[in-house]
């Protein structure tokens, strides 16, 4: 990364790292939002009218939230929703979702 080369100061990876992690966890947080509202919808809600979603994407995006989820989870209980971290790729929901960074 670019800004940590050398000849920054202390101050300046401070300000970099703090920002970083408050953009974290902001959309965590909006994570969490969206899912405690994906919570009381069902497949069939997405699916049906006026929303009218395609099935496969409908499910891709109730998995990839759930996932995503998982991280507000760890970020703010220390615990995965169920998941094993050591076992579980939580990203690749969001990756067949949005695609590859």
């Amino acid at each position: 990364m670019a800004v940590l080369n050398t000849g920054v100061t202390g101050a300046q990876i401070l300000s970099t790292v703090t920002a970083r992690l408050f953009t974290l966890r902001a959309a965590l947080e909006g994570i969490d939002e969206v899912q405690q509202w994906l919570a009381g919808v069902a497949l069939a809600d997405l699916t049906a009218a006026p929303l009218s979603m395609d099935p496969a994407v409908a499910q891709a995006v109730l998995d990839a939230m759930a996932d995503a989820n998982a991280f507000w989870t760890w970020y703010n209980n220390g615990g995965a929703g169920g998941r094993d971290p050591s076992t579980y790729n939580i990203g690749a929901s969001q990756r067949r979702l949005i695609g590859p960074q």
